[in-house]
């Protein structure tokens, strides 16, 4: 009997490591911007380019080299600022304690916002087309289909581009796949609010929205 408790005790333990593995044993993602727009980052796999002050310093190359075993780490050389500096990630991938004791918090993603139109013709504005990392929600990639394995391709996109602001209802009108970006950070499935941890993870390349005609969210 101990035998067999102890056996579903190992079965149990290798489930939970495997399921932890599959998501810290994977780069964060990082691209975008941080500190209400003051910072950005721009990355490529685990290579990193950073700007600082709204790009008045930079570009400094960096790389994320250790995203495993509990930890995520980067070390970017700024050039201005010799020996500086490398930073810890939190596990959301929201925070950066450099090692000068500076934080950097990364800003949350907002669809370009539509401004209405002054005159009473309420002319459409144009179609708007993201790429990669503009693609995303809660700091994360969007995921290839809006539910898991199901919805794939153009439901999601809608989804994502109905999330813009303003008197119009936007609708995606031509969308191209990046195929296993889980490589290199989970993705964001938007209709399941939750993420896709595997390395077989899609996401968007790019999606380009527009205004349905004749559709209004309000009146003003």
């Amino acid at each position: 009997m101990k035998a067999q408790l102890l056996l579903i005790s190992l079965l149990l333990s290798g489930c939970e490591l495997a399921l932890a593995e599959s998501y810290v044993n994977h780069p964060l993602s990082l691209g975008g911007q941080w500190n209400n727009g003051a910072e950005l980052i721009i990355q490529n796999g685990t290579n990193l380019t950073v700007y600082i002050d709204h790009k008045k310093r930079g570009p400094f190359n960096g790389s994320y080299y250790k995203y495993h075993n509990g930890e995520h780490l980067i070390s970017v050389d700024f050039t201005d600022a010799p020996g500086c500096c490398t930073g810890r990630i939190d596990m959301n991938g929201r925070i950066i304690q450099w090692s000068n004791n500076s934080q950097w918090t990364k800003d949350k993603f907002k669809p370009d916002p539509v401004v209405p139109p002054p005159s009473s013709s309420r002319t459409p504005p144009s179609k708007r087309t993201y790429h990669d990392d503009r693609i995303q929600l809660n700091g994360y990639r969007l995921d290839w289909c809006l539910h898991r394995g199901t919805q794939c391709g153009k439901p999601a996109a809608d989804s994502w581009c109905a999330a813009i602001k303003g008197i119009y209802q936007w609708r995606s009108v031509q969308f191209t796949q990046a195929p296993d970006i889980g490589r290199i950070a989970p993705t964001y499935i938007l209709g399941d609010k939750t993420l896709c941890q595997a390395p077989s993870c899609d996401g968007f390349a790019s999606i380009t929205c527009e205004p349905t005609p004749g559709v209004f969210i309000h009146d003003n």
